[in-house]
């Protein structure tokens, strides 16, 4: 302990003293010892102190136990000079600081001198260019190991123990590489190391996956490798085939027996994978089927047949025919023969039966199908189907009614076309019955008792009811001499005779495709003559005749 006097003097020259007592005392050592890694053969260069005294009286001397590895020297004031000798066990070692006041303070260390690594051997030295081959590497001092370069590529590896590495090769160009290994203590490389060598072609898809068993056709294989190719099989057979690139070849495939094969390429290395090719019957397939699916119909009904093929070429013509109790009245086509052409694989007919008055029971008949010719060709296919006459056929049905235009006043015979007049009872013109005359089975003729100008609706009744036809011709005023031909020139003229129109007034013929009018005046009981021609163009003329009351008749002529 010591006495001490601290004096304050202030501006004016007054002092003012105060005493007090220092006591001192040796501070408690402290020191900071790590873990030593050393690397072996690396001239420590200049003195290394491992341990940081952080409190405590110098000066300190040091000291440790047991003694360092053999090449090392531990001096009293801490510091370790020397040349690390090859890789030791991490050792455990003790160190003691003694400050100036005698004051000892003692620390573990672990002190570990790791070796560089060493390649002594690379097993297998190659392996196929695809990767996947298991490659261990022999040495010494791997424990360390953080990084595995094959070909400047880091890659995943396992430290089997400390003279032993393994990784799995990575798919890689054919050729031959380096490794190296890098650990804690260094890094070390080995040229030419591993050689990745040449592998077989590898087939990833085949398209089409089917075909004919007659071959013939071209099939692409996909994959890798595929510019090596020597030879491409189907099955055993040997195929013709086009390299494309090395990721493509186009094949023509081979005939073969109807069955599951394996496709495979083969190169110089040896073969490839297999990929599976199922060669299909060739023999032509014909299928038919009818709807209604019963192949029966009632009269008046529709049936239609489907052909569907296999193994037919597109557009090949299919001849169909009705074959047995049938004829061309029993459907509306009024045909049991024709052709079909194939395309996508199918075709179909549709006949619609006609419809008899008479009950006569069930009409059988095959619906057949050839190839090659109507009459002689091959049958293809065929299926039985039945026209059922059990019910009414349906109304009458109005096609043409000829002429269009008739005179209100005393009219000529018009001419009714259709379907379905069979048993017809009863015609009438507006509201009026009129006596007709069956020409045929779909045709009658009637002539009408006259009436009010302008349209005129018929009503045609049979057994199935009464179909009305709308606007079936028109009264008309009687106009007398428009030809069907007419010569062409101003000098064949034609006269046109006029009854029972507007009294004393005009009816205006027009010439619609030349713009070319004529005018002829009426008398006072609507009557009159007028002479009329008609000029090039040479074809057909539409003509119009207005009367004075607005109504409009038209015609063609054709001009010769």
């Amino acid at each position: 302990m010591a006495k001490y006097t601290i004096t304050a003097t202030d501006k004016v020259g007054q002092t003012a003293s105060a005493e007090f007592n220092i006591v001192f005392s040796t501070l408690t050592i402290e020191v900071l010892i790590p873990e030593l890694v050393l690397i072996s053969g690396t001239v420590i260069g200049a003195p290394f102190k491992p341990v940081r005294v952080l409190s405590g009286k110098s000066p300190f001397v040091f000291s440790i136990s047991p003694a360092l590895p053999s090449g090392l020297d531990f001096s009293t004031n801490g510091e370790i000079t020397g040349l690390p000798l090859p890789a030791t066990s991490l050792l455990d070692y003790v160190i003691t600081v003694t400050d100036d006041s005698g004051t000892a303070l003692t620390g573990n260390v672990k002190i570990r001198v790791l070796g560089k690594p060493e390649i002594s051997s690379v097993s297998p030295t190659t392996g196929l260019e695809t990767g996947g081959t298991e490659v261990t590497i022999t040495g010494a001092n791997f424990s360390t190991t953080n990084r595995l370069l094959v070909d400047n590529t880091a890659v995943p590896f396992t430290v089997v123990d400390d003279s032993t590495i393994k990784f799995v090769t990575s798919e890689h160009p054919v050729g031959k590489i380096g490794i190296s290994i890098a650990t804690t203590a260094g890094e070390v490389s080995l040229d030419n190391a591993f050689e990745f060598t040449p592998a077989p072609p590898l087939i990833e898809s085949i398209s089409p996956r089917e075909g004919l068993d007659l071959g013939g056709y071209t099939v692409t294989l996909t994959g890798k490798r595929l510019n090596t190719a020597t030879d491409v099989k189907f099955g055993s057979i040997t195929a013709v085939y086009t390299i494309v690139n090395s990721n493509t070849i186009t094949a023509t495939v081979p005939a073969h027996a109807v069955g599951d094969i394996t496709v495979t390429v083969i190169n110089a290395i040896g073969t490839s994978n297999q990929v599976g090719f199922t060669y299909i019957d060739s023999t032509p397939v014909y299928n038919i089927s009818s709807d209604p699916v019963s192949g029966i119909i009632n009269e008046g009904q529709a049936i239609t047949w489907t052909i569907t093929t296999r193994n037919v070429p597109e557009g090949t013509v299919l001849y169909w025919s009705l074959v047995g109790g049938v004829v061309a009245a029993d459907f509306v086509e009024g045909i049991t023969s024709g052709s079909v052409t194939i395309n996508a694989g199918r075709a179909s007919v549709k006949l619609t039966a006609t419809s008899d008055q008479t009950l006569d029971g069930t009409e059988n008949f095959t619906f057949q199908v050839r190839t090659g010719d109507p009459i002689s060709g091959p049958m293809q296919v065929s299926a039985a189907a039945s026209i059922l006459d059990t019910s009414l056929p349906p109304p009458p049905i109005v096609v043409t009614v000829s002429p269009t235009s008739v005179w209100y006043k005393n009219s000529q015979a018009v001419t009714v076309t259709g379907a379905n007049f069979t048993g017809m009872s009863r015609v009438v013109v507006r509201d009026t019955t009129v006596n007709f005359q069956f020409l045929s089975a779909n045709s009658i003729r009637f002539t009408p008792p006259g009436g009010a100008l302008g349209p005129v609706n018929i009503f045609l009744t049979t057994p199935a009811g009464t179909s009305q036809k709308t606007n079936a011709f028109t009264y008309n005023y009687r106009v007398d001499g428009i030809p069907s031909f007419a010569p062409n020139g101003i000098t064949n003229k034609f006269k046109l005779t006029f009854f029972d129109g507007p009294p004393n007034s005009d009816v205006i013929f027009t010439d619609l495709t030349t713009s070319t009018t004529f005018t002829i005046t009426l008398n006072s009981e609507g009557s009159g003559q007028g002479d009329v021609w008609l000029e090039t163009p040479i074809g057909t003329h539409n003509i119009s005749i207005t009367w004075s009351d607005g109504r409009i008749q038209t015609y063609t002529i054709e001009v010769t």
